[in-house]
């Protein structure tokens, strides 16, 4: 019965705490004064219909920015996976064409793609999961 309390589920504790306004990426238990009066005043709001409860007020640090790669260091990569340009394509979900201009440098990944291609260049399984 007690399995479906905030307190015994990490997603929904997590939740809660960001819509009562509690900070995000602080120890367990170093909620000051001031930030539980702030919570409780953004939910006596909430409920009187004065203000809106969202997810936007969470601040989370950036990861850094990733530099651009070159086309060795993408072929590098696809090797990494021991996988054709066609297949590796089919893992970044991008057409055969985008991964043959990187490889061949007459274009350079950017976006989301460089930060794909970033992660796997430390971790390649991460395109293999499944």
């Amino acid at each position: 019965m007690g399995q479906n309390r905030p307190e015994n589920n990490p997603t929904k504790t997590f939740l809660l705490g960001l819509l009562l306004g509690f900070p995000v990426g602080r120890p367990q238990g170093t909620v000051n004064a001031n930030d539980l009066v702030t919570s409780v005043e953004a939910f006596a709001l909430h409920l009187t219909g004065k203000q809106k409860l969202t997810l936007r007020t969470a601040t989370m640090p950036l990861p850094p920015p990733v530099k651009p790669l070159t086309s060795s260091q993408v072929r590098s990569i696809r090797k990494k996976l021991n996988v054709s340009q066609s297949v590796f394509a089919a893992m970044m979900n991008i057409p055969i064409v985008t991964a043959a201009s990187w490889e061949r440098g007459r274009r350079t990944p950017t976006g989301a793609a460089l930060r794909l291609l970033d992660i796997a260049s430390k971790h390649p399984e991460v395109l293999l999961a499944g």
